[in-house]
């Protein structure tokens, strides 16, 4: 009994149809995984978008301003974002130098009762406002060389660090919590931030 096995042609479109089923499976799955990779990136940049709108600077100074022997420094906070952020850490770090760069590094450095340049304020509402940090004048700062390093949890919970080059880190808890760990001791300093006035 001979076996019929179909003329070439019928092979051939056959073999095309298995190909472009193929090719088709191959490009929904390339496509799924393209899509899940953009919510996943939209998802990320969402949770972002708030604390991207989270800066501090240091208003510039025509004279020194001192607090007894403590030097006092204003800083301008910004929030650009629609709702207030919460729970705020802001220090004066050394933005190049040898100074110390992370408000950790100061607080690991400090001499026991050396006072730190870092203040702490309860509640950040949308817009600029001003706080000052006093022991900027043993901060170990160079003159035109500091920048401010902001933390703060923002309106979904979420906790991050601002860091004066600009980084933005999520940090796992909070801020008063994330710096007592590197040694910032209560009572904490808190401060109601003043509209700016420029």
């Amino acid at each position: 009994m001979a076996l019929d096995l179909g003329d070439v042609p019928t092979w051939i479109a056959s073999i095309g149809t298995v190909g472009a089923l193929g090719a088709a499976l191959i490009q929904i799955n390339t496509e799924r995984a393209r899509r899940l990779q953009d919510e996943a990136q939209k998802r990320e940049d969402d949770h972002r978008a708030p604390a991207m709108l989270v800066a501090g600077y240091i208003i510039p100074q025509t004279q020194s301003r001192a607090d007894g022997d403590l030097a006092r420094t204003p800083i301008c906070l910004m929030n650009n974002a629609y709702a207030p952020v919460y729970r705020l850490v802001a220090g004066m770090v050394a933005v190049r130098g040898d100074g110390p760069q992370k408000i950790e590094d100061i607080l690991q450095a400090r001499q026991p009762g050396q006072g730190v340049p870092v203040t702490t304020i309860s509640i950040l509402p949308p817009g600029l406002s001003q706080v000052v940090i006093k022991n900027t004048e043993r901060s170990g700062v160079g003159e035109g060389r500091a920048g401010v390093e902001t933390a703060f949890t923002d309106m979904q919970g979420s906790h991050w660090i601002r860091r004066a080059t600009g980084e933005l880190e999520e940090i796992p808890c909070e801020p008063f919590e994330h710096y007592a760990k590197a040694g910032l001791q209560e009572p904490f300093e808190i401060q109601y931030p003043e509209p700016f006035s420029g």
